[in-house]
């Protein structure tokens, strides 16, 4: 995509968070600084919509993923339950493999939490952009 002039980068009061896809420009929900142009905040907000058309199918693709993992996960939570129940078995090893498959579905978890949040976060970055490319409403009774 293009890249960002330094007059674009510069377009809010915070440094934003860091784009997921090269190339696009994030913005912060603050208030955009004056002096810049019309053409350039289209073509921020065109390149924002590409990221986010992009990253809403990495999303979903990534839940897919997510699903699968976590029902390997249960069906091997499952084996231990109905290996901990027979006669003889070790509850050290129950309690050991247990703690283990938590633990790899307790950062499956945040894997999709932080793919959510980047989307999330270009979605309130598109609609500040689309604010203030919006026309302000007519202001009523005002001649």
């Amino acid at each position: 995509g293009d890249k960002a002039s330094p007059q674009l980068r510069s377009l809010t009061e915070e440094q934003p968070v860091s784009p997921v896809v090269s190339g696009a420009q994030s913005f912060s929900p603050t208030v955009l600084r004056a002096g810049v142009s019309v053409e350039e905040l289209e073509r921020a907000h065109e390149n924002l919509i590409n990221v986010i058309l992009e990253e809403e199918e990495q999303v979903i693709v990534a839940h897919r993923q997510h699903i699968d993992d976590i029902m390997e996960l249960i069906k091997a939570e499952m084996k231990e339950l109905n290996e901990v129940d027979q006669p003889g078995s070790s509850i050290d090893d129950y309690v050991r493999n247990l703690d283990a498959l938590l633990a790899r579905k307790q950062a499956r978890i945040g894997e999709l939490r932080d793919t959510l949040a980047k989307f999330q976060a270009h979605l309130r970055e598109e609609e500040v952009l689309s604010h203030a490319l919006s026309p302000p409403p007519a202001t009523a009774g005002v001649a």
